[in-house]
């Protein structure tokens, strides 16, 4: 019964729609993002792991790495190595400034992150706020 329901869970969040911001923050860097969505998730911005290295959000539940989407395969090494070095479920958040263009990034992300159990989440990150995508 509980394998059927993570299962439905999991089948329903790969469906539901990307977050999308509404002001222009296409100038942020990376680490501005990851303080950013720390606060939305309710977690820890470049927490450090017993190795010294930083994962970009740690919450109670997942160690997240933050990257651009044609950076997904560095991430997904990330959020792999965090999620063991932290004993948490890896995440991983990709910032997409063009949904359209970076399609192939987000779906090879998507293949690789179902196969090892990666959390995937997409923020699209509009340039002009009067200009949705």
């Amino acid at each position: 019964m509980r394998r059927t329901v993570a299962l439905g869970t999991a089948l329903l969040l790969a469906f539901l729609p990307p977050t999308r911001v509404t002001e222009d923050r296409s100038s942020w860097r990376e680490t501005a993002w990851s303080k950013h969505l720390a606060d939305e998730l309710g977690g820890e911005a470049e927490a450090r792991t017993p190795d010294g290295s930083r994962v970009d959000i740690l919450t109670d539940e997942i160690a997240w790495e933050v990257d651009w989407c044609t950076k997904w395969s560095q991430g997904v090494g990330q959020a792999l190595f965090y999620g063991l070095a932290t004993g948490r479920k890896s995440g991983l958040i990709l910032l997409q400034k063009n949904p359209q263009a970076e399609r192939r990034y987000y779906l090879r992300a998507l293949s690789v992150c179902a196969r090892y159990g990666v959390t995937l989440r997409v923020v699209v990150v509009p340039s002009d706020p009067s200009t949705p995508r």
